[in-house]
């Protein structure tokens, strides 16, 4: 994945990431005691030239690890450093499948683990556009070798940008229950945010569908299901989306 201080413009067209061969069959199993974090693709640019990322696959993998709330265990598509992102406005991105679920299942035995299917974490506060627009996450499973243990998850979720669009994605699935899925039956703190926005000047979410999240947590206060869920204090327009099917214990 590209990091390249002063570097812009990079095209990150057509890859797949997962699999257990080259033609992507069966699954890239990753295991061992070690605090192992997975991110498929880690784009860090600054620049005015956006770096496009089209029609892209991140599938088919089981990862167990130790990781706690230090480092995020699994970014399928994340972005960070300075500049413009499009993920997707040309031709969608897949992070694991609209219509199969645990095609990327995520075990930790730490708690408090967070997943992303794409992250946007640029570090400009006037200056960046992250476009996120039609694509596929789902077929996602987190959880805790300890069965309290909580672990949260995101399909898309927005830490800090600029200008930030989000439209027309897929989060979830349109017809399978659990597409999106914290398995564990948790008493510590335990999160599904379909899409969630924590940062941005102006921020535009419209026209996506969530659907068919769940979240097993069964503690009493410290759960979280959240289809669309916003945190910043500036211009937002929300309209235009589809939220169903999201269930909590």
């Amino acid at each position: 994945t590209p990091t390249a201080t002063g570097a812009c413009g990079y095209q990150v067209i057509g890859n797949f990431i997962g699999g257990a061969d080259s033609t992507g069959s069966g699954v890239w199993t990753l295991a061992g005691a070690v605090a192992t974090n997975f991110w498929g693709m880690d784009i860090n640019h600054t620049g005015n030239i956006p770096t496009s990322v089209q029609g892209n696959t991140i599938t088919n993998i089981s990862l167990t690890s130790t990781t706690t709330t230090a480092n995020d265990l699994f970014r399928g598509i994340s972005t960070g450093s300075t500049g413009h992102v499009y993920i997707g406005n040309l031709t969608g991105n897949t992070i694991g499948s609209s219509t199969t679920n645990g095609v990327i299942n995520l075990v930790t035995s730490g708690t408090g683990s967070t997943s992303y299917g794409i992250k946007c974490a640029s570090t400009s506060a006037s200056t960046d556009t992250v476009r996120i627009q039609n694509n596929f996450v789902g077929g996602i499973q987190v959880s805790s070798s300890t069965a309290t243990n909580g672990t949260n998850i995101h399909g898309i979720g927005v830490t800090t940008a600029s200008y930030v669009y989000i439209e027309n994605n897929l989060v979830g699935s349109l017809n399978n229950p659990n597409g999106i899925i914290a398995s564990n039956n948790a008493t510590s703190v335990q999160s599904v945010h379909g899409i969630s926005v924590a940062s941005g000047t102006y921020s535009t979410v419209i026209n996506n569908t969530i659907a068919n999240l769940t979240n097993n947590y069964t503690g009493a206060s410290t759960g979280y299901t959240r289809g669309i869920y916003l945190t910043v204090s500036t211009t937002s327009v929300v309209t235009g989306n589809v939220v169903k099917n999201i269930a909590s214990k």
